[in-house]
């Protein structure tokens, strides 16, 4: 993967400045550190200063694993264009389509379903978090042993997908959607010409791999394999690549105003 704060990518960023790109960023591990208790990872004041500045000039979606209601304290005062939660199952913007009601009326009870057969793991020392249309299995401190039990239980569940991620199990209902169908359809309603999308866990793959009608800059956060073309090499960077974007901005709104 290339390092997009190359000075050789400087191209790339100018022309995502100088079109209207929607700029999309997973919370977790990318705007906000990974902590041990998830109700304090806070972005960091720079960052947040910086995001804020961008959603003043373009679009930006914030995009996460998380219930959207859990998600809104962190992220108050940041101008977003929509926010995506539980994966992509579902999503707030104003102006945007309603999420699909049929999709909701068919997650909100198998998920029920699956929070009754999962609760027994907590015995074990598992966090069963239950975010209406998902749950996720929180693992840490698990043994080897314990993470082995959670999985053959839940590969037991029906119409499930389990999606691993940093410390947790996903258990995410098979309906169709996910952070890259929303994504693709929250571009389409604001019109957007470019797509960037910085994430650091295994279901914003979903987003990498995703075909899209625009230019898609994708970018990993962090070490292992990734479908994106582009990587950070740490979460710690991501004011970097938040000032990189805004001087891309004042390089390139000058000469876009001159045209039209």
């Amino acid at each position: 993967m290339k390092d997009l704060l190359a000075p050789r990518h400087r191209p790339l960023l100018d022309g995502l400045g100088a079109r209207r790109t929607l700029f999309a960023f997973d919370y977790d591990g990318t705007l906000a550190p990974i902590v041990r208790d998830a109700a304090r990872a806070r972005m960091r004041a720079a960052t947040k200063r910086r995001l804020v500045a961008l959603a003043s000039r373009r679009p930006v979606v914030l995009v996460t694993g998380r219930a959207l209601a859990d998600l809104a304290p962190l992220v108050e005062g940041v101008p977003t264009a929509a926010r995506i939660g539980n994966h992509g199952l579902e999503w707030e913007g104003e102006g945007l389509p309603r999420c699909d009601r049929a999709v909701v009326e068919l997650a909100a009870p198998r998920v029920a379903g699956w929070l009754d057969a999962m609760q027994p793991l907590e015995a074990l020392g598992i966090r069963v978090e239950d975010k209406r249309l998902s749950l996720s299995l929180h693992l840490r401190g698990a043994s080897p042993l314990t993470r082995d039990r959670v999985h053959r239980e839940a590969v037991r569940l029906p119409g499930a997908r389990l999606v691993p991620g940093k410390e947790v199990l996903n258990v995410l209902p098979e309906v169709g959607l996910d952070k890259g169908s929303a994504l693709q359809l929250i571009g389409r309603a604001v019109g957007c010409e470019a797509l960037l999308f910085a994430g650091d866990d295994v279901t914003d793959e979903d987003v990498f791999t995703r075909s899209v009608p625009w230019p898609l800059v994708a970018i990993h956060v962090g070490s292992g394999p990734s479908a994106a073309e582009y990587r950070l090499r740490s979460q710690g960077r991501i004011d970097e690549l938040l000032d990189a974007l805004l001087l891309a901005l004042d390089r390139t709104e000058p000469a876009a105003a001159a045209s039209e």
